[in-house]
């Protein structure tokens, strides 16, 4: 467009000066391409300095991409980044989820097992307390065993000493009878002393003639078959009155007398 322009403004000065003189015109044309020269100088310059605009231009729009690209490589990462960053979190809130699950269902397990400890301990202490009451029980009902059963030795002790006081006043009554049977007897007995003290003197003649144990003893065998029944007694009364046996005889009533009334007298 320039050199263009520039034919247009060379025509129209050849058709200006076109009366002019040669050498007027040959100046003039050199001039003129002096002046084209210079233009074109002028241009070529021009045309360079709008290639190095342009290339500035490219350089700048490839830089300007550049920029773009490595922005949008920025962006891109950035976004890759926040996207790592997203899922990072994501798989610490996931982690710390499960955490917390694992961890509530490590407190709910504690607290079931605290709760199943609870419940254990409380059916052993109510276990222990229904042991406790059932042993309570049983040595109540064997104190009430036990009380009935001093209270049956009690019965039976009161039952046994009224039949111990029933039997000795059966054997008191009884006792009473032999001694009033006793009585009677001895009064049979003095009544046959006389007799004995009959024989006894006869028999008196015959035991002063000898002191002897063998007479001693068949004197004793006679005393004896008076109803003496105490030979040992009977041989130490012999023995005291020199083998008299009448005195022997009486010394021998009268002690048996004694000897029956006292238990009488204890009776009474």
């Amino acid at each position: 467009e320039d050199e263009e322009g520039n034919d247009e403004e060379y025509q129209q000065r050849e058709n200006a000066t076109g009366e002019k003189s040669t050498d007027e015109e040959e100046k003039e044309e050199k001039a003129n391409l002096d002046q084209s020269s210079e233009a074109d100088k002028s241009a070529e310059e021009e045309e360079k300095r709008r290639e190095e605009e342009a290339l500035k231009l490219k350089e700048q729009e490839a830089l300007k991409k550049l920029e773009e690209e490595h922005k949008a490589e920025q962006e891109r990462m950035a976004k890759e980044r926040k996207l790592r960053e997203e899922k990072r979190r994501k798989r610490l809130e996931e982690r710390k989820r499960r955490e917390e699950e694992e961890e509530e269902r490590n407190r709910r397990k504690k607290k079931a097992e605290e709760e199943e400890a609870a419940k254990k301990r409380a059916e052993a202490a109510a276990a222990a307390k229904k042991e406790e009451a059932e042993r309570k029980r049983k040595a109540k009902e064997l104190e009430a065993a036990a009380a009935k059963r001093r209270e049956e030795a009690k019965r039976k002790a009161r039952e046994a000493a009224a039949a111990a006081r029933k039997e000795a006043a059966e054997k008191a009554e009884r006792k009473q009878k032999a001694e009033e049977e006793e009585r009677r007897q001895n009064n049979a007995k003095k009544a046959q002393k006389k007799v004995a003290a009959d024989k006894s003197w006869r028999i008196a003649q015959f035991s002063r003639s000898t002191r002897s144990e063998r007479d001693l003893e068949k004197k004793a065998q006679l005393i004896m078959a008076m109803g003496f029944k105490d030979e040992e007694r009977v041989m130490q009364l012999l023995r005291q009155t020199n083998g008299d046996v009448s005195e022997a005889v009486e010394r021998m009533s009268s002690s048996s007398s004694s000897s029956s009334s006292s238990p009488q007298e204890e009776t009474s």
